[in-house]
C-alpha cells in the first residue's frame, strides 16, 4: 500500500469511520424534506392508501346525493303528502349543506389511514429501518403529519368539488333561491374549509396512534371519539335541564367540531337541552379542532420520543 493510500485510510478509516481517539460511524444527515418524501413514498407504496383515500373522496360525493334527493323529496310534497308536479324552489344554502353533509363522516377512512401508516411500522417492526435512516423521532413524526396531511386534503377536496358536481346536476330544473348576502362566502368555506378540517382529523388520528401504538387500539379510541362519545352526550343531554352542560361539551368534540366547520353556519344545530350551551361558528370550530390536532399530536410525539420500540 502507497505512503498516499496510508494516509487515507487513516483519515477516513475502514468501513465508513471517522479516525480519532475513538471511532464513530459517519452520520447520514436527514433534511426535512427529505424525511417528508420518503413518508410519501411508503404511503403511496401501499395499495390500502389508495383504498381509504378512495374511499374518503368517494362517500363525500355519495353523501352529498343521498341529502340531495331527501331535500328535493321534501320539496316534491305539499302539506297534504301529495307529490307536486314541480319541485317547490329550494334555497342554494341547501345544496352546500349537502356537499359538505358527509365530510365528517369520510374522514374516519383518513383517520384510519394516519393512524395505520404509523402502527403498522410498530407491528411489523420496520419502525427500526425508519428511525435507522431517521434516529430524530420528532422530525419522523413531523414528517409523516405532513404527509398524511397532504394526502387528506387533496382526497377531501376531490370529494368536495365532485360532491359540488353531483349536487348542480341532481337540482338541475329545480329553481335555486340564491344566497343572501350574509352567506355569499359559504361556498368558500365548504370548499377550502373541508380540507383542512380533514388534515386536522387526520393529524389528530396519528397522535393517537402514537399514544395507542396498537392498530386495534388507535382506531378504535379514534372512532369513539368521532362517533360514540357523540351519539351517547346527545342522548344524555335530552334528559332534561340538568344536563344542559352535555351540550356544551358535545359541541366541542372533534366530530362536531368538524361538522360545524364543514357546515359554514348553514347546517343544523346539534340538539342540546339549553339555549345557553355552546353552539360555535364555522371560524371557532376550526380553531378548536386545530386545539383537538395539536394537543394529540404533542401527545403523540412524546410517547413515540420516550417509548421503547422493542
Amino acid at each position: 500500500m502507497s505512503s498516499r493510500n496510508i494516509a487515507t485510510s487513516k483519515e477516513t478509516g475502514q468501513g465508513g469511520y471517522v479516525s480519532g481517539s475513538r471511532l464513530s460511524p459517519r452520520r447520514i444527515h436527514v433534511t426535512f424534506g427529505g424525511s417528508i418524501h420518503a413518508e410519501l413514498v411508503k404511503l403511496l407504496s401501499l395499495k390500502s392508501s389508495y383504498i381509504l383515500l378512495i374511499i374518503n373522496a368517494a362517500l363525500i360525493p355519495l353523501g352529498t346525493l343521498l341529502v340531495a334527493w331527501s331535500t328535493k323529496l321534501v320539496n316534491s310534497i305539499d302539506e297534504q303528502g301529495n307529490i307536486l308536479s314541480t319541485t317547490k324552489p329550494i334555497e342554494m344554502a341547501n345544496l352546500w349543506i349537502s356537499v359538505g353533509a358527509f365530510v365528517s363522516t369520510a374522514v374516519l377512512a383518513a383517520g384510519i389511514l394516519a393512524i395505520m401508516s404509523l402502527t403498522s411500522e410498530f407491528g411489523n417492526m420496520s419502525i427500526q429501518s425508519s428511525l435507522t435512516a431517521n434516529p430524530r423521532r420528532g422530525m419522523l413524526m413531523a414528517a409523516k403529519a405532513i404527509a398524511i396531511s397532504v394526502l387528506t386534503a387533496f382526497s377531501t377536496l376531490l370529494g368536495v368539488l365532485l360532491a359540488w358536481g353531483v349536487a348542480h346536476i341532481f337540482f338541475l330544473g329545480v329553481t335555486l333561491t340564491p344566497l343572501p348576502n350574509s352567506q355569499r362566502f359559504v361556498p368558500l368555506i365548504i370548499i377550502l374549509g373541508a380540507p383542512v378540517a380533514s388534515a386536522l382529523i387526520a393529524v389528530m388520528a396519528l397522535g393517537i396512534a402514537g399514544i395507542c401504538r396498537s392498530t386495534v387500539g388507535a382506531v378504535f379510541t379514534f372512532i369513539a371519539f368521532m362517533m360514540i362519545v357523540p351519539q351517547i352526550l346527545a342522548v344524555i343531554a335530552q334528559l332534561g335541564n340538568g344536563f344542559h352542560w352535555i351540550g356544551t361539551v358535545t359541541a366541542a368534540l372533534p366530530n362536531s367540531l368538524m361538522d360545524g366547520a364543514v357546515g359554514a353556519g348553514i347546517g343544523t344545530s346539534l340538539p342540546t337541552s339549553s339555549s345557553n350551551a355552546f353552539d360555535p361558528n364555522w371560524w371557532q370550530s376550526l380553531l378548536l379542532l386545530a386545539v383537538w390536532s395539536a394537543a394529540s399530536y404533542v401527545l403523540g410525539t412524546l410517547f413515540v420520543k420516550h417509548r421503547d420500540i422493542n
